[in-house]
C-alpha cells in the first residue's frame, strides 16, 4: 500500500481539510491467484465558528481480496456529517451517518475458482443510515487536552496522569 495524508489549515486555523489518498497493489498466488490494485480515499472536512463546529467525511467504495481465502470483497462508500458544540471540557455532537441508504447491505464477497463459485451478500447495521447524539465530558488530569483531539480520533499521549 502506498498512500499519503494531507492536512491543511484555512481561515486562521478555522478549516481544517484532511485528505488520505491510498494505492492498494494486491497479488496473490496459488489456487486463488488474482491480482486486484485499486485506488481509495478517505477525505475529512471540519469548520470550527466560535464554540461550534461542523464536520464531514467520506471513504470511497473499496473492492479487495482476501489473502487466504480468495474471497474478493465489495464495500460500499460510507460517509458521516456532525454538528457539534464544545466548551470546556464539554462536548455535544449530533451525527448522521450514511443518511441516504435505506438497506442493510454492508457488502458482496465472491468466490471464484476451478470447481466452486459463490456469491452472498453481507448484511450488517453498520452500513445503514444511522444518527447519533453524543455528550462528553473530558478529564485532564493535567494533560493539555486541544479542542480538535476529538475529531482526529488519535491518541498523542501516553500517559499525562502522573506528569
Amino acid at each position: 500500500m502506498i498512500g499519503i495524508n494531507a492536512t491543511a489549515k484555512l481561515l486562521g486555523g478555522r478549516l481544517t481539510a484532511r485528505i488520505n489518498p491510498r494505492l492498494w497493489l494486491r497479488r496473490t498466488t496459488g489456487v486463488f491467484a488474482m491480482t486486484r490494485n485499486e485506488l481509495t480515499c478517505t477525505a475529512q472536512l471540519s469548520y470550527f465558528f466560535g464554540n461550534f463546529y461542523t464536520t464531514g467525511w467520506y471513504m470511497t467504495p473499496s473492492h479487495y481480496p482476501d489473502e487466504n481465502s480468495g474471497i474478493e470483497s465489495k464495500t460500499s462508500s460510507q460517509y458521516q456529517l456532525q454538528l457539534g458544540w464544545g466548551s470546556g471540557a464539554w462536548n455535544l455532537r449530533v451525527s448522521a451517518s450514511n443518511f441516504l441508504r435505506s438497506d442493510w447491505r454492508a457488502n458482496r464477497e465472491i468466490l471464484r475458482s476451478e470447481y466452486y463459485d459463490m456469491s452472498r451478500r453481507v448484511y450488517s447495521p453498520s452500513q445503514h443510515m444511522g444518527f447519533a447524539l453524543t455528550a462528553t465530558y473530558t478529564f485532564g488530569y493535567g494533560k493539555r487536552v486541544e479542542r480538535d483531539n476529538e475529531l482526529k480520533h488519535e491518541s498523542s499521549a501516553s500517559s499525562a496522569i502522573l506528569k
